[in-house]
């Protein structure tokens, strides 16, 4: 290898330009994405600075409803507020916040992601890696696909879990007991997956059954402490100890003789068993037998289990250690890659409209398509659900079984094989696999007209045929322009054949302003079908209605519309029958230019 060459292998290859176009991307996605759940978990730890300790379960159960957290979390939050409660920017119990604020709540997270990288770099200088690959391995690290979409595009917080286990696997490096087991016992109070590492980790390090001991009641003191105090509330008990993903562990299970037997936990207890039976000849050895066995207890959590997309930011600290010990760096680089690319199609099939374009709407541009029709970022990458998570889990695998200690280097110190052309493709790549879909999606809703108004979600088929009965939709107006009507109509799985006539009325004095008519003969059950209006001016607080009739060429032919759920009428949204108002509306879509 020339020495060019060779030089473009080093750590010193990545410099101050690529941190900077890498946050410049962190940056955009930091404004431009965020899921609302940070809401309800900083909104909710305000409840502690206005004197609600004891109580703090029950006291937010009344206004947001649960706390799925042990009181870590809130109690960080609470502190983070303390700014905000001397400013009093916002009332205590405010459910809706501004989007200054929720960046406020975002900002936490992102110190402990930034902090944890600053860890990662320390713990392989702690390993005798050189200054340059540390600070590439902490470059490695943020620029991890799935922990930075985890930061910087939806915005959670389990930064805070991730930074006290990495801080515990730096004293475990240290063969300090005392703080590993007390900062994975912090770890553990905000997520429960911080035990999952640190049992085969303490196995793997200590062989004495009453150290052993030792160790497992200091991790678990905080987390008693915890419980202890607030065991006596019965939300606490409810929002903590039944938080649904607890359960997901169990989703994978075998039946045996009427019972059922969890895989993952049956995996993971052989985890254990092989940390406490390894015996290593040195910690050099150790450590990769470490990283190994965290890469596995991963792979269980995250590729024989459900799970959200923010948790996979757990798994980061072993793929990049990982990676720094393998002399085959760029086949690793490329698996994350891949890797990125199988959670995107799984994260916006699965969570559909909750985890994909939707995340603009917390942004600094969800203005621009606050009123606009979603286009959704699973219409663009249609790709079937087993195979997207199939790859995922496979992909994971192979990460997880190419870590295994007889394919390491014995230490850091020795020189990886990681091109600077792969390191930057996977920094740069990595967010915009999400990226650049959801702009596109972005631009489509753009070029959308206004929604003026949406239904409450089908429900059935209204119990009348258009041509026995007067169908009209009454609504109450903004300042806008009408320029498209959608309706959903029941066809009763038939090509019927007629015309549909749809007239928009002033309610004030039944003064016709539109009327058009459509083919029947394209309508499909269910679907919302267009009808075009003309450009029509509607006047803020009027009420209008569209009447609907309908003309068949033969008896045989018929039709009706979808209405809404009963109950979900207002008084400036409902259905009239017959001249009857009911209780329902009917499923009306509207969109035009709203004017602001």
């Amino acid at each position: 290898m020339t020495k060019r060459k060779e030089a473009i292998k080093t750590s010193g290859a990545i410099g101050k330009w690529d941190w900077l176009i890498f946050g410049v991307e962190a940056v955009f996605c930091y404004f431009v994405f965020q899921h609302p759940d940070i809401l309800h978990t900083g909104g909710s730890s305000l409840a502690y600075l206005d004197g609600h300790f004891l109580d703090f379960y029950e006291y937010n159960a009344q206004y947001y409803g649960f706390n799925n957290y042990l009181p870590s979390t809130y109690i960080l939050f609470a502190i983070w507020n303390i700014p905000i409660k001397l400013l009093n920017q916002v009332p205590v119990l405010a459910p809706l916040v501004s989007k200054v604020l929720l960046f406020w709540y975002k900002l936490l997270p992102t110190v402990f992601f930034l902090a944890s990288g600053c860890m990662i770099c320390k713990i392989l200088q702690e390993l005798k890696a050189g200054g340059g690959k540390a600070k590439l391995g902490a470059f490695l690290f943020l620029t991890t696909p799935t922990a930075a979409f985890s930061q910087f595009i939806f915005g959670q917080y389990d930064s805070l879990t991730m930074f006290f286990v990495i801080v515990g696997i730096y004293y475990w490096i240290k063969d300090d007991e005392i703080k590993f087991s007390l900062f994975f016992g912090i770890a553990l109070t905000f997520k429960y997956s911080a035990l999952l590492v640190f049992v085969p980790l303490l196995l793997l390090s200590e062989k004495r059954y009453l150290r052993i001991i030792r160790s497992l009641a200091i991790a678990a003191a905080l987390f008693v402490l915890e419980v202890a105090v607030y065991i006596h509330s019965e939300a606490f008990r409810n929002g903590v100890f039944g938080f649904g993903a607890i359960g997901f562990v169990t989703g994978l299970s075998l039946e045996s003789t009427g019972n059922q037997i969890s895989v993952v936990i049956v995996l993971w207890l052989l985890v254990c068993g092989m940390a406490f039976f390894h015996k290593s000849e040195d910690r050099a050895e150790m450590y990769k037998w470490g990283i190994f066995l965290s890469s596995l207890v991963c792979f269980l959590l995250f590729g024989l289990c459900f799970w959200h997309p923010q948790w996979l930011m757990f798994m980061t600290p072993f793929l990049v250690l990982g990676m720094m010990y393998h002399r085959d760096s760029d086949a690793f680089l490329i698996l994350d890659i891949m890797l990125m690319a199988a959670f995107t199609l799984v994260t916006v099939r699965v969570f559909y409209n909750n985890v994909d374009q939707t995340l603009f709407y917390n942004g600094v541009f969800a203005p621009l398509i606050q009123r606009k029709n979603a286009f959704h970022m699973y219409d663009l990458m249609p790709i079937d659900g087993i195979i997207s998570f199939s790859a995922f889990c496979g992909i994971l695998l192979v990460i997880t079984v190419f870590k295994h200690p007889k394919y390491l280097l014995d230490g850091v110190s020795e020189k990886i094989g990681g091109s600077v052309g792969l390191i930057r493709l996977r920094a740069f790549s990595g967010l915009a696999i999400f990226v650049v879909p959801a702009m596109i999606c972005f631009g489509i809703m753009l070029s959308q007209p206004d929604v003026i108004k949406t239904d409450a979600g089908m429900t059935a088929p209204l119990n009348t045929l258009m041509e026995q009965s007067d169908v009209r939709y009454y609504l109450t107006a903004e300042e806008s322009t009408l320029t498209e009507v959608k309706a959903s109509f029941g066809t009763y799985g038939r090509v019927n054949q007629g015309e549909l006539t749809v007239g928009l009325y002033n309610a004030a004095d039944d003064t016709l302003l539109s009327e058009t008519t459509a083919d029947i003969s394209s309508f499909a059950d269910g679907q919302y079908d267009l009808i075009d209006l003309s450009d029509i001016a509607l006047h803020g607080g009027e009420e209008y209605y569209l009447k609907f009739t309908v003309d068949y060429e033969s008896p045989e032919d018929l039709l009706t519309i979808y209405h809404t759920a009963d109950n979900t009428a207002t008084d400036t949204d409902y259905a009239v029958i017959d001249g009857e108002r009911m209780n329902y509306s009917l499923c009306v879509q509207l969109y035009g230019d709203v004017k602001n």
